[in-house]
């Protein structure tokens, strides 16, 4: 049915205007063959009684109406008209699903959707940075009891489990553990396949009754005997194995009886088993005799059987228990399918046959999840092993457990801390603290530059406080340390009552140390040999480590201000979410994000992929309010700069001049200054253009990524310029160093403002069509919270060139139907706009104008020639999408070099500055 009689060409924005395209989208929502009668009908009655044609969701919209008339006229048929209702819904609730299938916003973990890319200029992410989780379940704290089993990477799990402080099950000690740590909660050994850990709880509820096997060895001469089921549980004698077990029975079904949460690791799929009965062997049968045993390898659905009638078992005992199942990462020591299988793709096979099996056994259960360990080491760890390059290092153990930790620990304050993990006593928090470790048994001078930094920086009232730490084994006492720091303060010239707040903490130790870190904002490095743990502990919590220098220390005490007020605002930015917003369910999850990404940027400079999306989340859940508000701490925090000169290639942008080119941009969201750019600048510019390597947007696979720009023969629709080739340009630096520029840009956002963005390009008429890659579908910016855009045409801009196209007074409040992060068709947009607010700026070469591009914008596709534009950004603060500084002091001109000493937070990226 429904042949096509013609080529269909489909895009999400196209429109249902014919009968083969209207035909698709029926199938689509009702896909029983059986119905193909109704379809019929259905189109028939469609076409003759609606307004069908239009978006897919105006024709869905139509059919709706259509089948509840249906319903009306023909209630005999009531069944038939529901089920078509309830294919409809699911298709609508499909589609929605289809359109955010690679959307990181809104979910649990936005880094989840796009593979981490270092070199990606817009979002540049590293697995070794990356946690692989997509979820996260809160049910685990300190009191939970908690037990594992499994491979030797299962006792990895047990170790740290113990050492943080978990209260982890242990029903039969073993004599014989490493540190005082226990491998297993009972003496079970390690576990490498699943048919083991099933005979296991068998075993535990007296279901199965394994065969007393044992075999002998003779370590150093020694009788040592060995329980193939229980690897590396081992007896000095007979009566040893028989006297313990039964005891070992118990011990097993106490602790799977206690446990609420149990942690399993699979580790591989070739099985040993006895022929007589089939049972398992936890490992291989070592030096049983060959004519006994016989080799299983596992298959994916053996797997999850073994593991369902183990978890069914276990159920009936414990029908609280959550399982959390990973799959080791340890490859195979050694395979027994050497004739047609090398070890390391045995190993490969192994660990995909359990990782299916583990993700078709959660599907299946409830309260069951899955913990992923292995791609944790595999992929997001550099340099995970040890140098035997099987097992894993300590430092990859503590990214799992941070893992873990993320995905089900729960921040509760009931948790249980054991009392020699106290918490250090902090008297008061303060608004900013940092952290000195002085060298109290080397030379103190690096201590004294940190003293001096910190005074020279602060005055008394200030809301700073520098606390000092005073570890156990350095032997010193209080009233020395004390005595130590008095003369220091006596030594470099401060009174000692007029100085901001100075404290010493007594006896930190090893494990508080940690507890200490998450106090501070920035530790502040002595160069002391003393402090190499502290330091290195601070940076793999995220803790800023700086040098002694009181600017330094002056931007770290502001940037806390931000942070305070922030969370301090935390209430009135809930209340600024249209409740009436799609997204209102995820306003909660997108906050935290925001507020934890935020922190994160004012220690490091640098913004959390996540953080980044919920930012633009925000803009449109609060239709930009939330943004006004930040702008209104950024004008608090760095008020506008007292401009020595404020006339340039503007004109002189003072007063009344000044007034009215900001007036217009707030009013309409764009100005074109009447004032061209020299024509000479012009074609210095546009030489330099011609002659330098431009990077190509999505070139063909046979062309090189960089190539000059020819306009006879383009190759691609967009070529780009980067910042660091624009800024050598002495053009380029004059334009950047311009103080009427900076006068709009200041005036405007209200703040000194920051440059975060340089950049020139090519536009061609290469594609037949607009496309979405080069910008030419409406949209709206939101790489930072407020900015400005200043724009120079550098070429004629006609109709059919590309005019840069901005609908008036867009940027502020916007339609609700618009209030997404995505591109607009041209229909969409003139649904809620006239045609008169679309202004496509027409203008010859040398054309400036500003542009705040939170409005709706786009590049008009060219239908000829080439378009070469030049643009900067100013913005009140970089948080945001990533950037990178451009270069060195030594490399700029006069002006440029003069504009950065006199307003260096504006031109701090330049400086190279990572404040």
């Amino acid at each position: 049915m429904f042949d096509r009689a013609s080529t269909l060409i489909f895009n999400e924005g196209d429109s249902i205007q014919n009968l083969e395209a209207l035909q698709l989208l029926i199938k689509a929502v009702f896909r029983t063959p059986q119905l193909d009668e109704i379809h019929l009908r259905l189109i028939d009655l469609l076409t003759t009684r609606t307004d069908w044609q239009g978006p897919p969701e105006k024709s869905v919209a139509a059919l709706r109406q259509l089948i509840s008339q249906l319903a009306s006229e023909f209630p005999a048929e009531q069944h038939l008209w529901l089920c078509l209702l309830r294919d409809l819904a699911n298709h609508e609730i499909e589609t929605l699903e289809n359109r955010r299938a690679y959307v990181p916003g809104g979910r649990f973990n936005p880094n989840a959707v796009y593979y981490p890319n270092p070199l990606n200029p817009q979002d540049p992410r590293s697995t070794f940075s990356e946690l692989p989780y997509a979820r996260v379940f809160k049910f685990v704290d300190k009191t939970t009891p908690i037990g594992s089993a499994g491979s030797c990477f299962a006792m990895e799990i047990a170790h740290r489990l113990q050492a943080e402080g978990y209260n982890y099950v242990i029903t039969e000690p073993d004599p014989h553990s490493e540190k005082g740590y226990m491998n297993s909660c009972a003496r079970w050994g390690t576990i490498f396949n699943v048919p083991s850990m099933r005979q296991l709880v068998e075993k535990a509820f007296r279901v199965r009754k394994l065969p007393k096997i044992l075999w002998s060895h003779y370590p150093d001469g020694k009788l040592e005997l060995r329980d193939p089921f229980r690897e590396e549980i081992t007896f000095s004698s007979l009566d040893e194995y028989e006297a313990s077990y039964d005891s070992h029975i118990a011990a097993a079904r106490e602790a799977l009886l206690k446990c609420k949460v149990f942690v399993m690791t699979l580790g591989v799929n070739e099985v040993w088993r006895l022929k007589s009965d089939g049972t398992a062997f936890s490992r291989n049968p070592w030096r049983l005799a060959s004519s006994l045993v016989e080799r299983h390898i596992q298959t994916v659905e053996d797997n999850v059987n073994d593991l369902q009638k183990m978890l069914d078992l276990w159920r009936s005992h414990n029908p609280d228990l959550k399982l959390i199942l990973s799959v080791s990462p340890v490859p195979l020591l050694a395979t027994f399918r050497g004739d047609d299988s090398h070890v390391i793709a045995s190993t490969c096979h192994s660990k995909s046959t359990l990782r299916l099996a583990a993700e078709e056994f959660v599907k299946r259960n409830r309260d069951v999840y899955y913990f992923p360990s292995y791609e944790t080491v595999l992929y997001c760890t550099e340099n995970p092993w040890e140098p035997d390059q099987r097992h894993v290092a300590r430092h990859t153990v503590g990214k799992v457990m941070q893992l873990f930790d993320t995905m089900f620990v729960s921040d509760s304050d009931e948790m249980v801390v054991p009392a020699s993990d106290m918490p250090v006593q902090i008297p008061e928090k303060r608004g900013t603290n940092f952290l000195l470790h002085p060298d109290w048994l080397d030379n103190f001078s690096g201590s004294m530059l940190a003293l001096d930094a910190y005074f020279s920086a602060f005055q008394p009232e200030d809301d700073v406080c520098l606390m000092t730490w005073l570890p156990p084994e350095t032997g010193v006492s209080t009233d020395e340390a004390m005595q130590r720091l008095a003369d220091a303060i006596a030594e470099l010239g401060y009174d000692a009552d007029r100085i901001p707040d100075v404290l010493l903490i007594e006896s930190v130790g090893q494990d508080q140390r940690a507890q200490l870190l998450q106090e501070v904002n920035a530790v502040i490095e002595t160069g002391a040999a003393s402090e190499a743990n502290t330091l290195r502990e601070a940076r793999n919590q995220g803790v800023r480590v700086i040098s002694p220098q009181p600017d330094i220390l002056k931007v770290i005490g502001r940037h806390s201000l931000e942070k305070n007020a922030i969370v301090r605002e935390v209430p009135q930015i809930k209340t600024l979410a249209l409740n009436n917003h799609a997204r209102i369910g995820q306003r909660d999850i997108l906050l935290d994000e925001l507020i934890s990404g935020y922190e994160h940027f004012l220690k490091t400079k640098q913004t959390p992929h996540a953080a980044y999306v919920a930012m633009r989340e925000w803009f449109c859940l609060s239709d930009g309010k939330f943004n006004d508000l930040m702008q209104q701490l950024y004008s608090e925090v760095y008020p506008p700069q007292a401009l020595e000169v404020a006339s340039g290639v503007l004109g002189e942008m003072r007063g009344g001049n000044l007034a009215k080119v900001t007036d217009a941009l707030r009013q309409d969201g764009f100005y074109v200054f009447p004032d061209r750019l020299a024509p000479d600048i012009c074609d210095r510019l546009m030489d330099f253009a011609l002659q330098t390597e431009a990077l190509l947007h999505s070139p063909p696979s046979d062309v090189p990524e960089r190539h000059i720009y020819d306009p006879e023969h383009p190759l691609v629709a967009k070529y780009s310029f980067s910042d660091t080739s624009l800024i050598s340009q002495p053009e380029v630096q004059r334009l950047v160093a311009d103080p009427s520029i900076l006068a709009v840009a200041q005036d405007y956002l209200g703040c000194s403002p920051i440059l975060d963005l340089l950049t020139m390009w090519w536009s061609t008429a290469v594609w037949p069509e607009a496309n979405s890659e080069a910008a030419q579908l409406f949209h709206f910016d939101m790489d930072r919270i407020n900015f400005l855009k200043f724009f120079v045409y550098l070429t004629d801009v006609t109709e059919e060139t590309g005019p840069h196209s901005y609908v008036r007074a867009s940027h502020h409040r916007k339609p609700l139907a618009l209030l997404r992060d995505g591109r607009f068709s041209d229909q969409e947009i003139l649904r809620h706009y006239s045609s008169e607010d679309i202004i496509d700026i027409v203008a010859p070469r040398g054309t400036m104008f500003f542009a705040d591009t939170r409005g709706f914008h786009k590049g008009v596709h060219l239908r000829a020639g080439h378009r070469l534009i030049f643009q900067m950004e100013f913005a009140s603060s970089l948080f945001g999408a990533p950037y990178s500084p451009n270069l060195v002091d030594g490399e700029f001109g006069p002006e440029l070099l003069q504009a950065v000493r006199r307003y260096p937070r504006t031109y701090e990226l330049l400086k190279g500055e990572r404040l």
